[in-house]
């Protein structure tokens, strides 16, 4: 039998967390992997992020083509409040960011000629979460209790840690690394994508902190959308990185699950201009004799 001491320090770690949240994933139809390693694209070394999870939404059964979410988490049984920075931003790609993807076709050629992302072609600023709101962070920080004061940091000690170093940065150098092994697999003549979403789940609470009037207003929140940018000899790009509750992470879901709907379903309209595009982008790359990783 399992002493207190001992139940408390699991009910303390992030163990039971991503147990819970994996379960959730499952139930809702996801094929859930715990502990997903992934080779880190800067160092070599194996990490792993908490949890990945692959959903589908079928275009064609025939062809088996399909549209997958690809839901990479991390979930820190984090104790304290967790405060970020947010500003108002256009609801444009342009300026909140973008999803990421992987898969064939990401580009598609007009009748004029010009070539446009799939994602703007699929126009999914109308109904992405990513742009409901108009917020955007990029900065963050947690609050801590150390003697008589209290300290805004990233790194919490104990088993958390710095929050960049065991969260975000495990997040996105997982959708990288799934992103070009996912390239290295694509089947010919076929519409075949995957939506990455890296997530960041913790107990709460969670606060915004924007400025109106030249003064600091604090609210508190179920979910935040936060930006990282990343440079080094391998990766250089931004992410986004949805930090979400426990409580609210069902509601992210359905969000998800609605807006994968709503894509899967332009594309089967417009399916004809993108297989031309597949079958284009085959030619003009060699793409599947040479295995090139184009854009």
């Amino acid at each position: 039998m399992l002493s207190n001491s001992i139940k408390k320090a699991i009910e303390e770690s992030g163990y039971l967390l991503e147990f819970r949240i994996a379960t959730n994933l499952t139930k809702m139809g996801y094929f859930t992997i715990p502990n997903y390693a992934f080779q880190d694209p800067d160092t070599g070394e194996n990490k792993v992020v908490d949890i990945k999870a692959v959903g589908a939404e079928k275009i064609t059964a025939r062809r088996g083509e399909f549209v997958f979410p690809i839901l990479l988490i991390e979930c820190k049984n984090i104790k304290v409040p967790l405060v970020f920075f947010t500003f108002k931003e256009l609801k444009l790609s342009s300026f909140l960011g973008k999803l990421h993807l992987s898969g064939i076709p990401k580009k598609i050629k007009a009748k004029t000629g010009q070539e446009k992302d799939l994602l703007d072609y699929l126009n999914i600023e109308k109904f992405h979460h990513y742009y409901k709101t108009g917020k955007l962070s990029s900065h963050f920080c947690g609050v801590i209790h150390k003697g008589n004061e209290y300290i805004p940091t990233h790194d919490l000690e104990g088993r958390t840690g710095n929050l960049y170093q065991t969260a975000i940065f495990p997040l996105i150098k997982a959708v990288h690394h799934d992103k070009q092994i996912y390239e290295k697999s694509l089947r010919p003549n076929v519409i075949d994508l995957q939506f990455y979403y890296p997530i960041f789940v913790v107990p709460g609470p969670i606060y915004e902190c924007s400025f109106e009037n030249a003064k600091p207003k604090y609210k508190k929140t179920e979910v935040v959308n936060f930006m990282v940018r990343y440079e080094s000899a391998k990766m250089e790009t931004a992410y986004l990185i949805d930090v979400v509750t426990e409580k609210k992470f069902p509601d992210l879901l359905v969000d998800i699950e609605s807006e994968n709907k709503k894509m899967s379903n332009l594309i089967k309209k417009r399916r004809d201009d993108l297989i031309k595009n597949v079958s284009r982008i085959t030619q003009e790359k060699n793409y599947f004799s040479e295995k090139i990783n184009f854009n």
